[in-house]
């Protein structure tokens, strides 16, 4: 049976689940069936949760054997994803009733080499921005535009951005065959990052959709990993990232300022333990890093600064590990009233 160009779009929403709760799962779940003038098709991937997932209102349920991560859960779902347009949305994410719809428009309007879009992600019960895109920045670290900000309007308008935060990004089922599936290497964390720079670096764009709205309960689904195994697990993938994605000089600068950071003690107590266990862990993951650096940087027809450029001016409120303020809160006070004298109606 054919379908009329009229027919709503069919998109296939991804949601990974390990250790949520059932009234969070049923929000997300909720949301997604409510989405207006798109044919919603839902998959949930059960990542070996330590309790049975209950979700009615999923098409289908996968189970997992054993828990690989966000990225193998994700890769599962977008396998036996049937429709053109795949979402891929964290279990703590309440997208709004238009927001798939104009992520789908937004592409179909677009060059095919836009791959991917990011829609505007808000804090759960809060104007305060939790995502416009992701940047990375020439040390590697990875953050997303606007976290922690008031939403004034300031990232709005018709640009693009390096990547979309994988709490909820809406994507062309090619994409996956054009640039690749999610690398499970990491587990957690830095894995939207490291496709967005696959994506860039070969020549692909992600659009941004600030009017395409979605709620986000900031790792509410990852706080039982506990502080300080998030932050190895950050600190290893930046290093992982940067070394399988970005030219020499890059990666030599990035590796240097965690050794430099270590040495120097700049990461005090367990936080300095943490960081020499992150590094020492990324440098057994190296051979197979290195392989896969050799097939990326083949393809690669940007440079690293056209990257990081989408970086350039911007600071977060919060500190981009433990997404606690990463100032005194007078001097967010200030800031935050700067940005509201520039963005007045925002």
């Amino acid at each position: 049976m054919t379908r009329s160009s009229s027919d709503p779009a069919r998109v296939s929403a991804v949601v990974v689940v390990h250790d949520t709760t059932a009234p969070r799962l049923e929000r997300c779940l909720a949301a997604l069936r409510a989405s207006e003038g798109v044919e919603v098709e839902i998959i949930v991937v059960d990542n070996k949760s330590p309790h049975p997932v209950h979700a009615p209102l999923a098409d289908r349920v996968l189970e997992r054997a054993t828990n690989g991560g966000f990225a193998a859960g994700v890769n599962d779902g977008i396998r036996v994803a049937s429709a053109p347009w795949i979402a891929v949305v964290n279990d703590d994410a309440v997208v709004q009733p238009d927001a798939l719809r104009l992520c789908v428009e937004a592409l179909t309007a677009a060059h095919r080499k836009v791959l991917a879009a990011a829609p505007k992600v808000l804090f759960a019960d809060s104007t305060d921005l939790d995502s416009c895109g992701i940047v990375v920045r020439p040390t590697g670290e990875a953050f997303s535009a606007g976290a922690g900000q008031p939403d004034l309007g300031q990232f709005d308008g018709d640009r693009t951005v390096l990547g979309p935060c994988f709490s909820t990004a809406v994507f062309r089922a090619s994409a996956f065959s054009a640039v690749g599936l999610l690398d499970e290497r990491y587990f957690l964390y830095y894995e939207d990052v490291d496709w967005a720079l696959r994506s860039f670096l070969s020549g692909h764009d992600c659009v941004f959709v600030p009017t395409a709205v979605v709620h986000h309960e900031h790792a509410a689904s990852t706080r039982s990993l506990g502080e300080q195994r998030r932050f190895r697990l950050v600190q290893r993938n930046l290093l992982l990232c940067a070394t399988a994605n970005l030219s020499w000089p890059s990666v030599a600068r990035v590796w240097a300022g965690r050794l430099l950071s270590a040495a120097k003690s700049v990461a005090k107590g367990p936080d300095r333990v943490s960081l020499v266990a992150a590094i020492g862990a990324a440098v057994v993951r190296l051979p197979g890093v290195l392989v896969a650096r050799r097939s990326r940087r083949a393809v690669a027809t940007r440079h690293d600064h056209a990257a990081f450029a989408f970086a350039e001016g911007l600071q977060p409120f919060v500190d981009t590990t433990t997404y606690r303020p990463s100032q005194p809160q007078a001097a967010l006070a200030a800031a935050r009233s700067r940005l509201t004298r520039h963005h007045p109606h925002g």
